[in-house]
C-alpha cells in the first residue's frame, strides 16, 4: 500500500468566517483505489482552523506515516512520525533513458562531446549502449577496473572505442554531462555544458542542469494518481514501492531544467547547437 496525503486551506481572515471555521472544525476523510494490483490510500485533509492537527493525520496515516506522498509545500519535517516520501531509485533510471533518447537524436556528425559521470561504475551495461550509438563517448568514474573490461568489450563488438579516466579535468570540454547520481560537488564544467542528473545537485554547478522529468502513465495507474502530484513521483513510489518494474523503462516525453522544456529531440538538437 502507498499512502498520499492533501491538504485544502479554507481558513480566512474575516471575523464571521473564522467563527464559522471554528465550529465547523477541520475535517480528514480517507479514500482507498485499488488497480493493477496497487493500493492507494488517499488521506484529505481540510484546514480551517489554521491549525493542523499533525497527530490525527499521523494517526489516519498509520504504519505509511514515514512515507506519505505529497506536495513538497506540506511542512512534513518528522512531527508525529510524518515524512514525505522521498526516493531517486526511478529517476536515476529516467536519466538514463533520457540520455539514450537524446544520442539516438544526435546528428551523426554531431561534435557534441557527451561525458558520464559515473564515480563508482554502476552504470557501464548504460554506457556500453551509448557507444554504440555515438562513438567517443567519455567516462569520468573511481572504478576505472570496471571500465577497462567495458572498453574491451566494445573494441572487439563492435570497435567502438569509449576513453575512461578517473581525472575530473576530463569534464573541462564536456557538452553534455550525464550524471545518473547525485552530484554533491561542483563540477569543473563550463558554463555552456548541460548537465542531465536525477536529482537537484547539492552543490552549485555550472552550466544548465535538468533534473525534472515529464512521463506518461499507464492509463490504469494515470486514473488512481492524485492530482497534486506529479506523474513523475508519483511514478516513483509505484517503482519503488509497488514493484512496477517496468515503469523503469519509460522514456520521459520531456525534462525541464526549470525554465525551458525540452523533448528529446529538442534537446538534442539544443546540444548540437552549443557543441
Amino acid at each position: 500500500m502507498i499512502t498520499s496525503l492533501a491538504i485544502e486551506n479554507k481558513t480566512s481572515d474575516k471575523w464571521y468566517l473564522k467563527i464559522i471555521n471554528f465550529i465547523a472544525g477541520d475535517k480528514i476523510s480517507t479514500e482507498i483505489k485499488v488497480t493493477d494490483g496497487v493500493v492507494l490510500k488517499n488521506i484529505y485533509y481540510i484546514n480551517r482552523k489554521n491549525r493542523i492537527d499533525w497527530e490525527m493525520i499521523s494517526d489516519t496515516a498509520s504504519l505509511q506515516k514515514k512515507s506519505l506522498l505529497c506536495d513538497e509545500s506540506i511542512p512534513l519535517n518528522g512531527q508525529f512520525g510524518l515524512r514525505r516520501y522521498k526516493s531517486t531509485a526511478l529517476y536515476k533510471r529516467l536519466c538514463i533513458n533520457t540520455a539514450l533518447a537524446v544520442i539516438k537524436n544526435l546528428n551523426s556528425d554531431s561534435r557534441c562531446e557527451i561525458t558520464v559521470f559515473d564515480i563508482n561504475g554502476e552504470y557501464s551495461n548504460s554506457v556500453i549502449k551509448m557507444a554504440k550509438l555515438q562513438s567517443g563517448i567519455k567516462v569520468i568514474t573511481a572504478n576505472i577496473k570496471k571500465y577497462e573490461s567495458v572498453a574491451e568489450q566494445l573494441l572487439k563488438e563492435d570497435g567502438t572505442p569509449i576513453v575512461v579516466s578517473d581525472s575530473m579535468t576530463s569534464l573541462l570540454n564536456a557538452d553534455f554531462v550525464i550524471a545518473p547520481q547525485r552530484i554533491t560537488k561542483k563540477l569543473p564544467v563550463k558554463s555552456e555544458a548541460v548537465i542531465l542528473t536525477s536529482c537537484k545537485p547539492t552543490a552549485e554547478q555550472n552550466g544548465r542542469i535538468f533534473c525534472e522529468y515529464e512521463l506518461d502513465l499507464p492509463l490504469p495507474l494515470a486514473k488512481i494518481k492524485p492530482n497534486e502530484l506529479t506523474n513523475a513521483y508519483f511514478a516513483s513510489a509505484l517503482y519503488d514501492k509497488c514493484g512496477k518494474n517496468q515503469i523503469g523503462n519509460i522514456t520521459p516525453v520531456a525534462v525541464t531544467d526549470g525554465y525551458t522544456v525540452e523533448t528529446p529531440l529538442s534537446f538534442a538538437k539544443l546540444l548540437c547547437n552549443n557543441s
